[in-house]
């Protein structure tokens, strides 16, 4: 099951009509990286990262077992933002694909019915995690191969004018190909 998170300070979730405790450290790292980005200073980045920080304050962030490849998930019926566990001592791969997963909530709350398996909805989630990507420094860059490589071809794509998308996230737009 994943980890249950929470914040600190005056702005501090209530859980169980107690105080929730703060989130675990990498999640509340990943966080500040977003904080603290350029891209945090967009009209879309603070909108995302009031997204993100209203999941924390709710309860709707979680780390989970997920399947290889999937590094993160959002769930329209429960809200809830999943990243995988793999990736719990990585603030950089948890602040993208919590930008990545906040973009989804954004675009949907910006529609008077949300779309489902939008194609438009997946360019934008995954531009928005470029923008971020393309700032991302330090501590704040995905340590992980793995990802930092598939963001490194998406945005090398995306430069070149093509898809920044996964072969599986291509697989469900079988009219995009």
């Amino acid at each position: 099951m994943g980890s249950r998170s929470g914040r600190e300070g005056a702005d501090q979730a209530v859980y169980n009509g107690t105080a929730s405790p703060p989130p675990p450290a990498p999640l509340q790292a990943a966080i500040d990286c977003i904080a603290n980005s350029d891209f945090a200073k967009t009209d879309d980045g603070k909108a995302i990262l009031q997204k993100i920080r209203d999941a924390l304050a709710n309860n709707k962030i979680e780390s989970q077992d997920l399947k290889p490849g999937l590094f993160g998930t959002y769930n329209d019926g429960t809200g809830v933002i999943t990243y995988s566990s793999f990736y719990n001592n990585d603030p950089g791969v948890i602040a993208s694909e919590l930008v990545h997963e906040g973009a989804h909530i954004l675009y949907n709350s910006r529609l008077p019915k949300p779309a489902l398996d939008n194609l438009d909805e997946e360019v934008y989630t995954n531009l928005q995690q470029l923008a971020f990507y393309d700032g991302q420094t330090g501590d704040c860059k995905p340590k992980s191969i793995l990802v930092s490589g598939e963001l490194d071809r998406r945005k090398a794509l995306r430069d070149a004018g093509g898809s920044q998308f996964r072969d599986d996230v291509k697989v469900r737009y079988p009219a995009y190909n």
